[in-house]
């Protein structure tokens, strides 16, 4: 029961990481591209311009911070769980 308390506290943490980090990077992104835009000249509206880019830029983006949040904390939790019942 503490175990799973555990889990549920982690995944709540891993999941106000993710949004704090994903916003925090897309919010960068967002800046470098209204600066390209400038830069560029570019025919194209500006708020298409950085919205199209900005969607790749995410679809990319989630999968590998969802990898990076969830995934390789709960790896090595369980890697030392492994390592600490294995001896």
């Amino acid at each position: 029961m503490v175990f799973a308390r555990f889990l549920v506290i982690l995944l709540i943490l891993q999941s106000v990481a993710y949004v704090a980090v994903l916003m925090h990077l897309r919010g960068n992104k967002r800046h470098r591209l209204q600066d390209a835009w400038q830069r560029a000249d570019s025919a194209e509206d500006r708020d298409t311009y950085v919205r199209t880019r900005l969607a790749r830029y995410t679809d990319r983006l989630s999968l590998r911070l969802a990898l990076a949040i969830y995934l390789v904390p709960l790896g090595v939790i369980g890697l030392i769980i492994y390592l600490t019942n294995k001896t």
